[in-house]
């Protein structure tokens, strides 16, 4: 293999530069994003119509090969193009010389790192990341496991951003996902869970009685995030769950008028609040 490498007196590290046979690449199942097809299918058009106009960053070669440090869409589409020809089709690599393959984070901070460059990480490529990071305790990842595997079961009834809510309490930028020091330290009190537990049993409930489309996700955002305030508030979940029950039958008779669920923050306080009014008058 005919290798290039330029060195200069900064002591700025250039990858070395290579061809190698597409068989010898392969990617993180575990840190990168899962496959979007429609992705893979665009570069197969456009490496078909205007050629490869880039090259395959690499780690140091291991026993399995190259791991793919980005573009594992285009090394998808190579694949798809060269098919049962991938040991005679030599690719250019990039090969990332100075850092380590066989260390963990590394190799999850640089793979974020690269691929927040390009297709933007959804909080599902996060989330899955988090997961499947060994080097945070176990009782860390099985959390994010957790919330991951309750992302795909209830995908239908809501967006990943109202899930991801429900544990973190968070509404909008959800840095605790993207900071990787927070990632590694979010936990869950016991009261937490508790109120994690309820709320997102009470939530699938409520949308798959009511249906997504009557309850949309601007709605369960905003929901989902004040009730978590509200159960920091109340710090009782006996006094939480009877505050969610509450409410349950107001939104389910604001569904059936012509205006809907208020879907913004001033339209939701004051429905919530002539809603409670009505509640304890009763």
């Amino acid at each position: 293999m005919v290798t290039l490498k330029e060195v200069n007196p900064e002591g700025i590290q250039f990858p070395t530069l290579a061809y190698v046979p597409l068989s010898e690449l392969y990617y993180e199942e575990d840190v990168n994003r899962d496959e979007y097809k429609s992705h893979t299918e665009t570069f197969e058009d456009v490496i078909q119509e205007v050629n490869f106009l880039d090259v395959i960053k690499v780690f140091p070669k291991n026993k399995k090969g190259y791991k793919i440090a980005e573009a594992s869409h285009r090394g998808r589409s190579l694949n798809n193009i060269f098919k049962d020809k991938q040991d005679f089709r030599k690719v250019p690599i990039a090969i990332l010389d100075w850092l380590d393959g066989s260390n963990e984070m590394e190799v999850k901070s640089t793979v974020i790192r690269f691929n927040n460059t390009g297709k933007t990480w959804t909080l599902f490529d996060y989330v899955k990341a988090h997961a499947n990071t060994k080097y945070f305790k176990k009782s860390v990842s099985n959390l994010w496991n957790e919330i991951m595997e309750n992302m795909k079961l209830n995908k239908k009834l809501m967006s990943n951003s109202v899930v991801l809510g429900i544990y973190t309490g968070q509404k909008i930028g959800q840095d605790i996902v993207k900071d990787e020091n927070k990632a590694q330290n979010f936990r869950l009190s016991n009261y937490d869970r508790k109120v994690v537990d309820y709320i997102l049993a009470g939530m699938v409930n409520l949308v798959s009685k009511l249906g997504k489309q009557d309850v949309p996700v601007l709605f369960q955002r905003i929901f989902v995030n004040h009730l978590r305030q509200e159960a920091d508030r109340l710090n009782n979940i006996n006094e939480f769950e009877s505050y969610f029950t509450q409410l349950k039958p107001f939104i389910a008779a604001q569904c059936r008028t012509d205006s809907g669920l208020p879907l913004d923050e001033k339209t939701f306080e004051t429905w919530r609040t002539t809603t409670i009014s009505i509640a304890n008058a009763a």
